[in-house]
């Protein structure tokens, strides 16, 4: 029996068993599993990581493993919201968008930057701040710009994996099958993130362009730069409100 979009919908049991029926090709052979992921599940083998996708309120999110290949989760999001219409929508948002992702991990050097970052990141947010490089007198000051600094460079990461994925749902196989407000969603967070690249850019010296080959340079960049990171934020969350009455629409 064929398990439709409206039958997903209706019964979230049937869930797991809709994204086994979907056809995504090649997708296939390049991931480990998809996967259905309840907010409530605990025993999920990631659960930290889907807590952290319904936070941020994701359709879907693709995953590193201990498998050769990277995992693709999806939440109950993406069967709940209006604004995913149709089965095409669904296939951009898995197909078009997270296939991006999976490509991206699969590429050797750019997994490579992506963990490097991470330890980098990690490495900032536990060491103490080094007072005499900097010139910081007030621990506590430091320790907040040492927070503000490795959270900026976390959403620059996030945001310049984006912004391939969310193209892909204007230019990859579904692009022209998705409904208007899937369309209008996409281009909109899309554009907010290389607008927020552009301020970082412009008040750090070009800073993003560091970010994967030495996030060390990159670091120093945004640490000149006072009160970027809450500028980065407040555009951010204008942007997040618009994108949410377009979901409302």
């Amino acid at each position: 029996m064929t398990i439709t979009l409206d039958d997903a919908r209706a019964e979230p049991s049937l869930r797991q068993a809709f994204l086994d029926g979907l056809d995504l090709g090649d997708l296939r052979f390049r991931i480990n599993d998809l996967h259905h992921a309840r907010e409530d599940d605990a025993s999920n083998l990631h659960a930290d990581i889907v807590a952290a996708i319904y936070k941020q309120q994701s359709l879907a999110t693709t995953i590193l493993t201990a498998e050769e290949h990277p995992s693709i989760v999806v939440t109950d999001i993406m069967f709940n919201t209006p604004a995913i219409t149709s089965i095409d929508d669904v296939l951009s948002a898995i197909y078009d968008h997270e296939g991006t992702h999976v490509d991206q991990y699969l590429d050797a050097l750019h997994r490579r930057n992506i963990l490097r970052l991470r330890v980098f990141i990690t490495a900032r947010q536990i060491a103490a701040p080094d007072y005499g490089k900097y010139a910081v007198v007030d621990k506590n000051e430091a320790c907040e710009r040492e927070r503000d600094i490795t959270s900026l460079m976390d959403d620059m990461m996030h945001m310049l994996d984006e912004i391939p994925a969310f193209a892909a749902q204007h230019t990859g196989k579904y692009a022209t099958r998705i409904s208007p407000t899937v369309r209008t969603w996409t281009a909109h967070v899309m554009t907010a993130y290389e607008r927020a690249l552009a301020i970082i850019d412009e008040k750090a010296d070009n800073a993003s362009q560091d970010i994967f080959t030495d996030p060390h340079v990159c670091f120093k960049k945004l640490y000149n730069a006072p009160y970027l990171h809450q500028e980065v934020d407040e555009f951010l969350l204008r942007q997040n409100e618009t994108c949410m009455e377009i979901l409302s629409r």
